[in-house]
């Protein structure tokens, strides 16, 4: 459990403001936990949009302003490196567009300690019935869903998670574990947490945790991938911000499966129907 007198610092990476920022700020600012009311909130906005004049309300907000180049793990590693200069006992690593429930917070904080990294149940933010993320296991060359969410008991190992609502000790991060020039914007995450847990750090889901995970940016993403015309093709194909990128794809599994032939196997179907899919799409798009 995190003590009252500990440090918790919260790091969220944006690319422009946007209501769902507030909505999460004033969250933190008007929550009865002490220990989430007064921890420091850093954020680094890569976008060209700007904070409103409100913003001063929130006391505890430093933001910090970067290259629009700088995507989700570039970002994140200038967060790192505040926590560094800070030295929390706890980093709580947040998405902007997702909500925590009124307590969840609370439950990761109580089931934190210096060995034990955790993540919340994710839900979708319109269907709270919708279960987005659960846990999951690589194996086989493959990753697969975790369903443990269905058992009675309260947390349950994962083999990595995402970076929406994520507490770890402060001792857990090392910005090598990102891979930033690998996995620029999607992947960067799940590598991390995989890297964490390899180095002797349990990684939980607590499943009576839950967060609201807003899914409007899912439609872009999926337009993005519907593309019409060469350059986006080959946008879709090597682009950082791309879901599709097939670097990061060919990379990802040799960071995440326990054997080389598993690695090997998951790399080349992985990358093989990124490509596929992509050049099914352009010439769909190219015939109509």
């Amino acid at each position: 459990m995190l003590k009252r007198e500990d440090t918790l610092a919260i790091c969220i990476p944006i690319h422009g403001w946007s209501f769902h920022i507030e909505k999460l700020l004033t969250h933190f600012s008007s929550h009865k936990d002490v220990r989430i009311q007064r921890a420091p909130v850093f954020v680094t906005n890569s976008g060209p949009s700007v904070p409103p004049n409100n913003i001063s309300s929130f006391k505890n907000l430093k933001i910090i302003p970067v290259a629009s180049n700088f995507y989700w793990a570039k970002a994140v590693e200038i967060l790192y490196k505040e926590c560094i200069q800070l030295t929390p006992k706890a980093v709580l690593l947040m998405n902007h567009d997702c909500l925590p429930s009124k307590d969840a917070i609370e439950l990761l904080l109580n089931e934190f300690d210096e060995h034990t990294i955790v993540h919340p149940l994710l839900v979708n933010e319109k269907n709270h019935n919708e279960v987005i993320w659960s846990g999951l296991s690589y194996r086989f060359g493959r990753s697969f869903v975790q369903q443990s969410f269905l058992d009675k008991q309260m947390c349950y190992e994962t083999d990595a998670a995402p970076g929406q609502m994520l507490l770890m000790p402060f001792s857990a991060i090392n910005i090598k574990y990102l891979h930033s020039n690998l996995f620029p914007h999607y992947y960067a995450d799940h590598v991390q947490t995989y890297q964490m847990k390899k180095a002797g750090y349990r990684l939980l889901v607590n499943k009576l945790a839950i967060a609201y995970s807003n899914q409007d940016d899912v439609v872009i993403k999926e337009k993005r991938q519907h593309v019409k015309t060469l350059n986006g093709l080959f946008s879709s194909l090597f682009a950082p911000y791309s879901t599709i990128n097939i670097k990061a794809k060919f990379f990802f599994p040799y960071f995440v499966q326990k054997t080389i032939v598993g690695a090997f196997i998951y790399s080349i179907t992985y990358t093989s129907w990124a490509i596929l899919k992509s050049l099914l799409g352009y010439l769909r798009n190219f015939l109509s």
